[in-house]
């Protein structure tokens, strides 16, 4: 098997890490690599992958420090940033430290919530973290499923997939969780349209081993480069394009439908796509430049809103058809509906490759309503 810069580094000198720049093998997949521990899996077994650095050897940041955005120096403006809004307070999660511990177990107000990043994926997103009435704290398993993490709860050691969303071993096999939207965008982007929320830092007193990538540079936009091999080639879009889908079932069956919208097909402008898709109403808002998707279902109640871009005032995005403003959180800042928001899909951003890889047959990109599913290399 070929070697990959591993997380153990981390856990003895961020500095060394940061000096590295990054993993000096990007390829993987060898069968030496397949997990011994076989039995009760919903996940084909034999595509369930050991990362190489064991159980929490990527470790969590289980007691976050949060400063105001003055107090940060390391976030480079063109790196992304995770945000959550939970009872009117926001906060943000560079992917510069995210890249390192890959899960932070967190809480505002009541709600206790994981919120995990995975760098091979290139997915973000948090779940609330009470589990049947339990509050339980989350893992790195160190497993992986087609390059994407796998988490493990500190209550009652069950694995979940990230992009499944769901338990896949344990006792509560097959048992969602439950998603709490979040945003992603540049961190030039986020300064603007939340000024003054916390940002997650290091504990560390060093934030030097942050300034780099996990992974290297060049495995964001390289379309060749993975640790394991994707099972799944689909060259309908380039392997590292970074794509917002929405999941419409909870199956973890390869037809799972799921529709997809590649930030390039945003503009450098605030853009909104309303459609019906899979009976469902649904509006999109995203910005290519800003690397920023959000969606939402359009129905309130009995009404279905029809929505429009609104430039130059962030976090504002979007107005609809009964004249009330909408931020990026969903929220209504003004007009007959203000302080409702509207619900979020179930849904996140992450490289094509991986949505393609684990959902397969399912995947469906917008535009298209017929010509879905996966495309062959040299078709």
């Amino acid at each position: 098997m070929k070697p990959f810069f591993t997380y153990i580094i981390l856990l003895t000198s961020l500095i060394a890490v940061g000096a590295c720049n990054g993993r000096t093998s990007l390829s993987g997949g060898d069968e030496d690599n397949e997990v011994v521990d076989n039995d009760g899996w919903l996940l084909p077994k034999d595509e369930i992958r050991d990362g190489g650095v064991g159980k929490d050897g990527i470790p969590s940041i289980d007691d976050p420090l949060f400063v105001p955005k003055e107090e940060i120096d390391f976030i480079v403006d063109d790196r992304l940033v995770v945000g959550i809004l939970i009872d009117n307070e926001v906060r943000a999660y560079p992917h510069q430290v995210l890249d390192w511990h890959e899960i932070v177990n967190d809480k505002i107000g009541d709600t206790s919530f994981v919120l995990s990043y995975c760098p091979l994926t290139g997915t973000g997103m948090a779940w609330n973290a009470e589990i049947e009435g339990t509050s339980t704290e989350f893992g790195v398993s160190g497993l992986l499923f087609r390059n994407n993490l796998i988490l493990y709860d500190r209550e009652t050691d069950n694995r979940w997939s990230q992009m499944f969303m769901k338990s896949v071993k344990g006792t509560m096999s097959g048992k969602e969780a439950q998603m709490i939207d979040v945003i992603e965008t540049k961190w030039s982007t986020w300064i603007k349209m939340f000024p003054e929320a916390d940002i997650l830092r290091p504990n560390s007193s060093s934030t030097n081993g942050y300034r780099d990538y996990a992974y290297g540079k060049g495995y964001l936009t390289n379309d060749k480069d993975f640790v394991f091999p994707p099972n799944n080639i689909d060259q309908r879009l380039p392997s590292k394009e970074r794509v917002h889908g929405i999941v419409f079932s909870s199956s973890l069956e390869e037809e799972t439908p799921v529709r997809v919208y590649s930030t390039s097909q945003f503009t450098d402008t605030i853009t909104v796509i309303n459609e019906s898709y899979h009976d469902y109403d649904i509006v999109v808002a995203g910005n290519k430049e800003m690397e920023l998707a959000e969606s939402f279902y359009a129905n309130i109640g009995d009404s279905t809103l029809t929505f429009k871009a609104v430039q130059d005032s962030l976090p504002i995005v979007m107005k609809d058809n009964e004249g009330n403003r909408w931020d990026v959180f969903g929220r209504a800042v003004s007009g007959p509906r203000l302080g409702e928001r509207l619900n979020s899909t179930r849904s996140f951003t992450g490289y094509w490759f991986a949505w393609a890889d684990i959902y397969e047959v399912g995947t469906c990109i917008y535009p298209e309503v017929v010509r879905c599913g996966r495309i062959d290399p040299g078709q």
